[in-house]
C-alpha cells in the first residue's frame, strides 16, 4: 500500500509539479499552500486557512512520516520554504532537483524552492519522508511562500504559517490546548 501511495505522489509531482505559468501585469492574490502529513495512523492536510495557533501537533518519537508540501500561485511562485527543527525532524527522502536544503541556524534547516521570473512555475511541490527524534520536545514547522507580485514590479504577496509540534512517546494526534 505504501508503494502505491508513493507512486501516486510521484505521478502527482510530475503532473502538477511542472506547471509553468505567465506572470500577470499585476498580482494582488497571496499564494496558497497545503502540508499533508501521514503516518502512525495520522492523516491530515493543513492549509493556509488552518487556525494554527489553536492546536499543537503531537508527533510520536522515532517514527517515520510521509509529507507533501505544495505551494500554489497563478502568477508564479517566487519562493516556498519549510523550516523545521533538525534536532527533532530528519528529512530522510532525497531532495527534488528544484529544491535545496539550507541551514538557518545550528538547530533549524530549510527546504527551499526558488522560482525563476524568466521561467515561472505555478506550483512548487515536495513529497518526502521525515523521521522524528527526541522525547518531550516542543518546536515548530514554519512555512513561508511568496509570489512575484506581477511583472509591473510591485512587491510580491506572501503567506506564512507556524505549525507548533511536540515530539514525544505516544500516539500522533492534533491536540487543542486548554
Amino acid at each position: 500500500m505504501k508503494t502505491i501511495i508513493k507512486i501516486l505522489v510521484l505521478a502527482t509531482m510530475f503532473t502538477f509539479g511542472s506547471c509553468r505559468t505567465t506572470i500577470p501585469d499585476s498580482d494582488t492574490t497571496a499564494p496558497i499552500f497545503s502540508l499533508k502529513i501521514t503516518g502512525d495512523g495520522f492523516d491530515q492536510t493543513f492549509r493556509e486557512s488552518t487556525s494554527f495557533d489553536s492546536f499543537v501537533l503531537y508527533l510520536k518519537s522515532d517514527t517515520e512520516y510521509d509529507f507533501i508540501f505544495t505551494a500554489n500561485d497563478r502568477g508564479g511562485i517566487r519562493t516556498a520554504s519549510m523550516s523545521y527543527p533538525n534536532d527533532y525532524i530528519d528529512i530522510t527522502s532525497p531532495l527534488p532537483s528544484t529544491w535545496t536544503e539550507t541551514s538557518s541556524s545550528p538547530v533549524r534547516n530549510n527546504l527551499v524552492f526558488t522560482g525563476n521570473r524568466s521561467d515561472p512555475y505555478r506550483i512548487a511541490q515536495y513529497a518526502g519522508t521525515f523521521r522524528t527524534d527526541g522525547d518531550n520536545a516542543g518546536s515548530n514547522i514554519q512555512i513561508d511562500i511568496s509570489d512575484f507580485g506581477g511583472s509591473s514590479g510591485l512587491a510580491g504577496n506572501s503567506t506564512s504559517a507556524t505549525l507548533n509540534i511536540f515530539v514525544a512517546p505516544g500516539t500522533t494526534t492534533r491536540v487543542v490546548p486548554r
